[in-house]
């Protein structure tokens, strides 16, 4: 059995693993616990997503990063861990009530960490002046 899922086309296998989720779905018959589970799981997904391509671009990139003076690597770090941070606070299951002026303060949080990223990444791969 494990054989003929290996030689299974991948499309077809990627619709074979969609149809169980949908078939394990549609076992929970009340529509709110559904879609709770689906938002949830899709939250959990987003997240992992995210910080997997967050990895991959840190792992290509690391070498480079370590010969940056230490002001540098220390703001862009910390910069990444703020973002880190309010991402969390948004996502966590206690759940922040991101409405209003709160929802912008978080919103510039991210957006000022994310403009410190840039312009250092930018400082450091500047080669004249």
């Amino acid at each position: 059995m494990k054989r003929f899922f290996a030689d299974m086309n991948p499309t077809v296998r990627g619709f074979l693993i969609s149809a169980a989720i949908v078939a394990a779905i549609v076992a929970f018959r009340p529509a709110a616990i559904t879609f709770g589970i689906v938002w949830l799981l899709a939250q959990i997904l987003f997240l992992i997503a995210i910080g997997y391509l967050i990895y991959r671009w840190w792992r290509e990139h690391r070498g480079e990063i370590a010969l940056w003076p230490g002001r540098a690597k220390w703001g862009f770090y910390a910069a990444a861990a703020v973002i880190a941070v309010e991402l969390f606070i948004a996502y966590a299951p206690i759940g922040a009530n991101l409405s209003g002026l709160p929802f912008l303060a978080w919103i510039l949080g991210i957006a000022i960490c994310a403009y410190a990223m840039w312009r250092i990444w930018r400082d450091e791969h500047t080669y004249g002046y």
